[in-house]
């Protein structure tokens, strides 16, 4: 099959920091067609608000219903060994064609 992704990941190697990554993503209902972004970061916080200012710009330059915003994110603490975050969403798979 081949997937097309949106894929967020952030890798930390200093100990006492975080790894944060998401993705968000809303969809109007009639046609199916919608928005997604990925951001990361070192913080929960900063991850969400990215990812809801991006969304909000993008809607708003749009004269669609595009509807709720949604988001998954993820995160791991750096403790001693290095560490990675990584969230990913498949919009849509298909066939290898020759």
């Amino acid at each position: 099959m081949r997937l097309y992704v949106v894929i967020a990941k952030q890798i930390e190697i200093v100990p006492g920091k975080a790894a944060w990554a998401g993705i968000g993503w809303t969809q109007e209902e009639e046609h199916g067609r919608g928005l997604f972004v990925e951001h990361h970061g070192n913080t929960r916080l900063k991850v969400q608000h990215d990812i809801q200012t991006s969304l909000k710009f993008m809607k708003k330059n749009r004269h669609i219903n595009y509807g709720d915003i949604h988001e998954e994110m993820i995160g791991i603490d750096c403790i001693d060994q290095p560490v990675c975050a990584v969230v990913l969403a498949v919009f849509q798979a298909e066939n290898w064609s020759i």
